[in-house]
């Protein structure tokens, strides 16, 4: 009902963290690291300190149940749409969505090297 009556632009990353925030488990973190399967999230860091240019990284290991809610968010951050600013912080460094880190014939999902990638 929020967005039907604020609009969904500039509010969905808040939304999305507030439903994080109520259905993750404490240790959510712990189980997906200890997870048969690997699981990762695909992330455009925007800045760092060794390179100026946008750089696809990959997250498969969370320190935290913050750090996974943290790397949820940032793979959902579309500029300007999902959030109200530009970007959102991954590990202290501004990033967005994995996608924006791609060549062109990979836009929608980063080859990730599993059996099946999601996007």
């Amino acid at each position: 009902l929020f967005c039907r009556d604020s609009g969904a632009q500039g509010n969905l990353l808040n939304l999305l963290q507030v439903e994080l925030e109520q259905l993750l488990p404490e240790d959510a973190a712990e189980k997906i690291n200890q997870r048969a399967g690997c699981v990762t999230i695909t992330a455009c860091r925007l800045l760092h300190s060794t390179h100026l240019l946008p750089q696809g990284v990959f997250i498969s290991s969370f320190e935290s149940r913050q750090a996974l809610i943290e790397a949820v968010l940032v793979s959902s951050c579309i500029p300007f749409y999902a959030a109200s600013t530009p970007c959102c912080s991954l590990r202290g460094w501004p990033a967005v969505d994995g996608t924006f880190g791609v060549e062109r014939g990979l836009f929608g999902c980063a080859a990730t090297g599993a059996q099946r990638d999601l996007a």
